[in-house]
């Protein structure tokens, strides 16, 4: 059961300023790509995990934003092509998602993006 999400610009309760200027900087075209994108990779994991309490985080992120959480220099956020998502669970096992997807623990969430060379 997904709950409320947050935006996909807020990193881990942080405000987002940085991340939204850059999707606003971005041609229409692209935002539209990447809101769809981050739409798909939550309807993945909330089909394949139902009844799984779990609550959307980060997605797209900024440079800035990006180094101040750890992110790797080459990270799928700063593409928009991952989407974190805070877990719930007393014993966390991964989500389970299609194979185009990888499923990774970060801290207190699990991040999912797509899977390079594919």
């Amino acid at each position: 059961m997904a709950m409320q999400a947050e935006s996909i610009f807020d990193c881990n309760g942080q405000d987002g300023k940085d991340n939204k200027a850059l999707y606003k900087s971005l041609p229409y075209p692209l935002r539209l790509v990447i809101k769809q994108t981050q739409q798909k990779i939550q309807q993945a994991v909330e089909i394949n995990n139902p009844g799984r309490k779990i609550q959307p985080t980060s997605g797209l992120r900024a440079p800035a934003t990006n180094a101040r959480n750890g992110g790797k220099s080459n990270s799928l956020h700063l593409f928009g092509f991952a989407r974190d998502f805070r877990y719930y669970d007393d014993e966390p096992q991964p989500f389970i998602v299609p194979d185009y997807l990888e499923c990774i623990k970060s801290n207190n969430c699990w991040h999912v993006g797509y899977k390079r060379g594919i």
